[in-house]
């Protein structure tokens, strides 16, 4: 994932517009505006913005183009899946050893260069006064759009190119603001894009609060402003559950245990069974020594068999129709960044949680064929061969993680960054079984449970003027499931961004 190449180091508090500011949760975004004024023309508001002629609505119209060349060795297997060799992170790396076979994963990436110019952005934003407070709103898109292999409704396939340097639109963000409320698709409440770490993969880093691919959510917002750079907002969010369900029918009576591959999420198989949407709460300081803040997340995983028991070929077919688990989860984090010297600065984050896989990057998508979140993991098993499960277990994992950084200016042109990530997953109960010696997969069964990941990550920056930056970076991330199978991705990168 290339989603964070930032031109300066991540949102320094100083340099803030009210939109950046918005978009990293700070209380600057909210500020109320006067009432609405006669029709302007000019300069806008805003910086680079203008007043579209006859309204009192300033415009700016941008983006950036960014080249990236990446150099992976060692790296993760690229499978079949949208953009996968883009999608590199802890819990994507290939694995060897016990209950894991290479050519499952097998380095196929290994020493593969490749040019895209996908992340390039573009992007409009409003601004209006009125009297309730300034209307904002904001829509931006980039070319990381799905190619993929879809089947097509005759029973045959169609090949649409997956993961070619093809420029397919996607919309990123599209939110609107009316005073202290948000409301549409926007950094989520839970995220905090000043506390990333400042090199190239600073959000997929072992120990991070959620991963590039999650941290952008649909939700409706409200921020309160309080004395002394205080602030607090909260938020519900769209929620996207997913997990490993297993059923043993090969054993009657025995202990619940795993007997094959069976991710699902709300994207795909077995529908779309989310209820009920996630609640997020954050309170935030901001000073001139950094920043801190303090964030919640509260969701429930979900399961629905949608599909008919017994159905040939259905993935849950050992299920009832309408089966259905759900189980709450949450997670804690504590982040922010501390100016050192100069424009120097550290950044950090710790959390802690059980399941809420979606705020949770080490629980998400560890297969990346099935993009599954290992948010609820449950067994089931049936008296007989074939029959539908009658007796069921449901646990969520629980999540420690930590990750550390340092920005350093050598000069007002050229800056360095580097950061260390580390997490820790905890084993379900409900995987209690999953590595029974009779059981056909064994120690494979375990491989689909994150255990423990690590990273680190150097860059080199250098910024002739404010709009222009090149960049070289290094990536290393190493990663152990629970079967004691484990495997390391080290990747080259480097960029060249034109901002407008």
């Amino acid at each position: 994932m290339h989603n964070k190449r930032c031109l300066r180091p991540s949102l320094a508090l100083g340099g803030l517009t009210a939109a950046v500011a918005l978009l990293a949760g700070l209380p600057q975004a909210n500020a109320q505006a006067p009432a609405p004024a006669p029709a302007l023309s000019g300069a806008g508001s805003f910086p680079q913005s203008f007043i579209v002629p006859g309204t009192n609505t300033s415009l700016h119209v941008g983006g950036q183009i960014q080249i990236d060349l990446d150099t992976g060795f060692d790296s993760a297997g690229s499978g079949t899946s949208v953009g996968a060799y883009d999608n590199l992170a802890p819990a994507t790396v290939a694995i060897g050893g016990a209950g894991a076979s290479e050519s499952i994963g097998g380095h196929n990436n290994s020493h593969t260069t490749r040019f895209t110019a996908d992340n390039s952005k573009l992007f409009t934003e409003t601004r209006t006064p009125s009297a309730y407070g300034e209307i904002k709103t904001y829509l931006e898109f980039d070319f990381q759009g799905g190619q993929f292999n879809q089947a097509a409704s005759s029973g045959g396939s169609t090949t649409i190119k997956c993961c070619a340097d093809d420029g397919i639109p996607r919309l990123r963000m599209a939110y609107g603001t009316l005073g202290p409320w948000l409301i549409g698709k926007a950094p989520s409440n839970f995220s905090d894009l000043a506390a990333l770490s400042d090199t190239f993969e600073g959000f997929t880093g072992a120990g991070q609060f959620m991963g590039a691919g999650t941290f952008r959510q649909t939700q409706i917002r409200y921020t309160w402003l309080l004395p002394n750079g205080i602030s607090a907002a909260a938020s519900i969010e769209n929620a996207d559950s997913g997990g490993f369900i297993q059923t043993n029918t090969v054993v009657p009576g025995a202990a619940l245990a795993f007997t094959g591959s069976g991710g699902w999420n709300d994207f795909n198989a077995p529908g779309f069974t989310t209820v009920i949407p996630a609640v997020v709460g954050n309170v935030r300081i901001a000073q001139p020594w950094g920043h801190a803040q303090l964030a919640l997340a509260v969701m429930q995983e979900r399961f629905e068999n949608t599909a008919a028991s017994g159905s040939a070929g259905a993935a849950y077919a050992n299920f009832p129709g309408g089966t259905h688990f759900e189980r709450w989860g949450y997670m804690l984090t504590q982040t922010g960044h501390y100016n050192t010297w100069g424009k120097d600065k550290v950044t950090w984050a710790i959390g802690y949680g059980q399941g809420a896989a979606q705020y949770s990057w080490p629980l998400s998508s560890p297969d990346l064929g099935l993009n599954t979140e290992e948010g609820m993991i449950c067994s089931g098993q049936s008296g007989a061969a074939g029959a539908a499960a009658t007796k069921f277990a449901c646990s969520e994992p629980r999540v420690f993680g930590v990750t550390a950084g340092y920005s350093h200016f050598w000069t007002d042109e050229w800056r360095s960054g580097v950061d260390f990530g580390y997490d820790t997953v905890s084993r379900p109960n409900a995987a209690g079984g999953w590595d029974t010696a009779s059981l056909a997969t064994g120690p494979a069964a375990l491989t689909k449970l994150e255990k423990t990941h690590y990273s680190a990550g150097a860059s080199l920056y250098w910024t002739p003027v404010d709009s222009v930056q090149f960049g070289l970076g290094y990536l290393w991330f190493h990663r152990v499931v629970w079967s004691g199978a484990h495997g390391s991705a080290q990747r080259l990168l480097s960029q060249a961004i034109f901002r407008f």
